[in-house]
């Protein structure tokens, strides 16, 4: 009879664990999710953002939703695909100076494992342009599973056309076409094919494998 109500014992341990951990990242009324799917829950709790895993019950901290010191730093735009998170971040110094990333973690150890400059060809700069505002930045993201992602830009600092199409994937970074007349919340991924609309005209490209599927030749690329 001791025997029996042990292995229960065991039993129910086994079983409770994994409930109580996912409980740990449950919903509560001083929280609100951001995005989630069947592993990972990603909340923003009184500014901050946390990566959760159901699994396990261990929360990470991500970021601020939004900071003001000397420095502004804010970060949205969360993407879930495969086992990556991918978001915006935007940071400016007291200097003035804003940069618009992506930023690429591994859910399952929350580590950091690309930052991309989002408008990496800042090199055109219009000086006449103006400061950065809120509408600037990253319009649209998506993810491939592989951790391969695309994006939608409203550039404030090229000389050209503001709202421009960014790719990251295997290939390395390119600017795939830059035009005002891109709708800047139109991106669309199906597998790895990526499509925006430009105009009345739907336009597409696919996206090459990732080097993020090879967690052992991840190198961060730093813009």
């Amino acid at each position: 009879m001791k025997r029996v109500v042990v292995i229960a014992m065991c039993v129910l341990a086994v079983v409770s664990a994994p409930a109580q951990a996912h409980h740990r990242c449950a919903s509560s009324a001083d929280s609100r999710t951001a995005v989630s799917d069947s592993a990972v829950r990603l909340f923003e709790k009184r500014g901050l953002f946390y990566l959760c895993q159901y699994a396990t019950g261990k929360k990470r901290l991500v970021g601020p939703k939004s900071q003001r010191n000397l420095d502004t730093e804010s970060i949205r735009r969360f993407r879930l695909s495969g086992r990556f998170l991918a978001y915006e971040r935007f940071f400016a110094t007291f200097r003035g100076d804003p940069q618009f990333s992506i930023l690429v973690r591994d859910t399952r150890t929350g580590r950091l494992i690309r930052r991309i400059s989002a408008a990496y060809n800042a090199a055109e700069v219009d000086e006449t342009r103006g400061d950065a505002e809120l509408r600037d930045g990253v319009r649209d993201l998506v993810m491939s599973t592989a951790g391969a992602v695309a994006w939608i830009l409203h550039n404030p600092y090229t000389a050209g056309p503001r709202t421009q199409v960014h790719r990251f994937d295997g290939q390395g970074q390119t600017l795939v076409e830059a035009s005002d007349s891109i709708s800047e919340t139109s991106l669309t991924l199906a597998g790895r094919t990526v499509s925006y609309l430009k105009g009345t005209r739907r336009k597409s490209f696919e996206l090459a494998a990732s080097p993020l599927n090879s967690l052992r030749s991840v190198v961060v690329a730093v813009g």
